[in-house]
């Protein structure tokens, strides 16, 4: 997995020494379905976007996050936080849900990608910034 990413950084420091810019195809990767493996962890984070919204499944405690889309231009958007959705429920059967307003949203960027993955930086005004390779469910 840790090969994987430095891989993928590679790409992208390819990609840009080569003269190619910024990436500018990623309209492709508005929509669909998605997962990547977080920096330094085991478990997968599967995606499902739509032109609005997105939704995170977190493969080990199986919570949903719905997340909602700013489009900046082609290759960069904005999540902002709208609620988790816990496979838990209630003694009354309900499913748990937290909603929460996060102030800070989360800026990505598609750096470059082909038809089976995408490379994402991914920063905010709380974390460090990450790159990821988010693989195509198809």
């Amino acid at each position: 997995m840790l090969l994987t990413k430095y891989c993928g950084a590679l790409l992208v420091i390819i990609l840009m020494s080569c003269g190619h810019g910024t990436f500018k195809d990623c309209k492709r990767y508005h929509t669909g379905s998605f997962y990547y493996t977080p920096h330094l962890s085991h478990k997968k984070i599967f995606l499902t976007r739509g032109t609005v919204f997105q939704s995170e499944i977190d493969s080990v405690n199986k919570k949903r996050i719905e997340k909602e889309i700013t489009w900046k231009d082609d290759c960069h958007f904005e999540l902002s936080f709208r609620r988790v959705v816990s496979e838990e429920k209630t003694s009354d059967g309900t499913v748990m849900q937290t909603e929460e307003n996060d102030p800070n949203p989360t800026i990505v960027t598609i750096l470059g990608g082909n038809d089976s993955y995408y490379i994402s930086r991914t920063t905010d005004k709380v974390r460090r910034p990450s790159i990821d390779t988010v693989w195509i469910i198809k």
